[in-house]
């Protein structure tokens, strides 16, 4: 039913806008394509003492792997490198702003590869709620002589990433059941993560480097949040989600973590607010509303 998508948007929303408290806790004691490696190993390791006990549920043809390889390329592989990249070479303010953009691309590109439709309504919502991220962002001010070019660049494209693969997702759903999905994206995941977290050692032969993090706390706590609720469970919910709603409409849902982004920050690192963000945060919410305003009306009706 389609308030059960709802909700999974909704919680996804959530995790991934918890998730930048935990993103630069982990960069903070290890490389960018280390914490990733970590990241993917304990979102995978669940599903692979899980396997014996799917086989029956999983059947991995040809045509099926060649479709989710190209969605596991984009979604965790390039979205998830490119954010952090995009962190560690930028900052926050950048990487938000430009984030905010993904609800315009995916609309731009559910029309043209999903032929998908939208009123009005859903499209101005849709601007409405990057307006809404970007006075969020605009409200932090953006000094020009500390913008990253490299992190900008590495943030469209990470951008660009998620944008694709919600519209794949969507655009396959029903293909394979969640347990499958999963599975091959995260095994996907680890395999080259762990590939290039290799070879990079060998090139400065650091390999304790690899172990260090382990004896952080702080760190291990960031690695598992990262990995089971804003990767594991997101992508599950996003899958289950898009069964139901569009692509476009669930962008606009990925916009509301910027919210929870803020109030994570009030309530939980005790930063202060101001009225522009407070603006920002109600456009967004008034825009996800409005995109699925008819779809509410007839929240048991399923498509």
């Amino acid at each position: 039913m389609k308030w059960r998508a709802y909700l999974s948007a909704l919680i996804v929303s959530v995790t991934v806008g918890f998730s930048f408290l935990f993103v630069r806790d982990t960069l903070h004691f290890t490389t960018t394509y280390d914490a990733l490696t970590y990241r993917f190993i304990a979102g995978f390791l669940p599903l692979a003492f899980s396997f014996p006990f799917m086989k029956g549920r999983v059947n991995f043809c040809i045509k099926k792997l060649k479709k989710l390889s190209v969605i596991g390329f984009a979604y965790p592989l390039v979205f998830f490198a490119g954010q952090a990249l995009a962190l560690k070479l930028g900052n926050a303010v950048e990487v938000a702003g430009i984030f905010a953009m993904a609800p315009v691309i995916t609309l731009i590109l559910a029309a043209i590869i999903l032929k998908e439709t939208t009123t009005v309504l859903q499209r101005l919502s849709v601007f409405v709620s990057a307006i809404g991220v970007i006075l969020i962002v605009a409200s932090h001010g953006i000094s020009i002589e500390n913008i990253s070019v490299g992190g900008i660049l590495i943030a469209i494209l990470s951008t660009i990433s998620f944008s694709v693969y919600t519209i794949l997702l969507r655009g396959t759903r029903g293909e394979y059941n969640g347990y499958e999905f999963l599975f091959f994206l995260m095994g996907q995941a680890v395999v080259v993560s762990l590939i290039f977290s290799i070879l990079m050692h060998s090139i400065d032969g650091q390999w304790y480097q690899m172990i260090i993090p382990l004896k952080s706390s702080t760190f291990i706590r960031g690695v598992l949040y990262l990995s089971i609720l804003s990767t594991l469970l997101s992508a599950y919910l996003t899958s289950y989600s898009l069964k139901y709603i569009t692509a476009t409409q669930m962008s606009v849902f990925n916009n509301l973590s910027t919210v929870i982004q803020i109030l994570a920050g009030i309530f939980i690192v005790g930063e202060k607010t101001n009225m522009i963000q407070l603006i920002g945060c109600v456009l967004i919410i008034v825009a996800v509303l409005s995109i699925n305003i008819k779809n509410i009306k007839n929240k048991g009706e399923n498509t």
